[in-house]
This record gives structure tokens, C-alpha cells and sequence, in this order.
């Protein structure tokens, strides 16, 4: 956790925190070994999850897949052995989502949104975002105007830190053009 913290991934820190307090909830003692987690405590554990705590099955997936990566941490690091991990044999619950699209009319009605200085700052960050191809609003947020030149958006992705670069929208310029010329 204390990685997450340092390279200032506070949202993957702050997940990570609230898997770990749901696991020691769950054991109800802030004491647990790897020892002490097998495939029979992952199912209990996930059925706890998923009834006790309403969680869905992709949190619940989520929630598992940070425990095994400190599985794999634990066997690379020595602590234990390949053969002490039960998510060899554990099957990650997940479910397919359904990902809804705004129409093209729901963004004209976004667009022609009136309001607060602040509200419509707020609406112009959403339709940058969407009209340049759909970055994260943490990276929206990171911009500076020397990420968008000549056209083109250019900027390290928060999340991966992957390094990214595209030809933005006519619209998107406008948003951009609006407000440096108005600085």
C-alpha cells in the first residue's frame, strides 16, 4: 500500500485500503496469514461479500484479483510458495457489464447546458472529455495547455502512465481555444 501512496496512485491506494478493511471485517482481527486463506475461505468469503455486504460479482472479482496480486507479490518475494496460493484452483467471480453510451442528442442537450461559470466549467470538462475520445477525468483534470498542441492532445496517462497522443476533435479545440483566449 504504502507504493500506491508514494507514486501518488491515491485512488488505487484508497481501493486497496477498503479491500483490506472489508478482509480483516471479515476475520473480525487485523491478524491474518497467508496461511489462513485457502479455496474454502475465498468461497465463504465470497459468499459473505456478495450477501452479508451486497457486493456484485465484479467487486467482488476486483476485491479477489488485489488479493492474489499480494499472493504473487508474497511468492516472488519468497514469503511463501506457488503451491500456497488457492487462487490456482479459485475461479475470480465476474459478470458481464452492460456499458451504456450517451446518445447523440444527450450530448447536444450537455452542449447547449447553461448555467453557473462553474457548472458550465464543469460541462466543458465532460464534453472534452468525451469528444476527445473519452479520457479519464483524472487526466482532464492534470491538463495543462502545453498538452495541446497544434491540434493534437498529448499527455502521460495518470492511471498506466502510459504516454498518449491523438488529433483532438474540431469541438474539442473549441472547448480549449475558449479558454485560453479567455485567460
Amino acid at each position: 500500500l504504502k507504493r500506491y501512496k508514494n507514486r501518488g496512485s491515491s485512488g488505487t491506494y484508497d481501493r486497496s485500503l477498503s479491500i483490506l478493511n472489508k478482509l480483516k471485517s471479515y476475520v473480525k482481527s487485523s491478524q491474518i496469514t497467508f496461511h489462513d486463506i485457502d479455496r474454502r475461505f475465498l468461497a465463504q468469503y465470497e459468499d459473505y461479500l456478495m450477501s452479508h455486504l451486497g457486493n456484485k460479482p465484479n467487486t467482488v472479482g476486483k476485491d479477489f484479483k488485489f488479493l492474489r496480486t499480494i499472493f504473487r507479490y508474497a511468492i516472488k518475494e519468497g514469503v511463501i510458495n506457488e503451491e500456497q496460493t488457492p487462487f490456482m484452483a479459485y475461479k475470480i467471480p465476474s459478470a458481464p457489464t452492460n456499458k451504456v453510451f450517451l446518445e447523440i442528442e444527450e450530448i447536444e442537450l450537455i452542449k447547449g447546458f447553461n448555467g453557473t461559470k462553474l457548472m458550465n466549467e464543469v460541462r466543458d470538462i465532460a464534453l472534452f472529455q468525451y469528444f476527445s475520445g473519452g479520457i479519464r477525468i483524472s487526466d482532464a483534470l492534470m491538463l495543462k495547455v502545453k498538452n495541446v498542441l497544434g491540434g493534437k492532445l498529448s499527455f502521460r496517462i495518470k492511471k498506466t502512465g502510459e504516454q498518449l497522443s491523438h488529433n483532438l476533435t474540431s469541438t474539442a479545440i473549441k472547448i480549449v481555444d475558449s479558454y485560453i483566449l479567455n485567460k
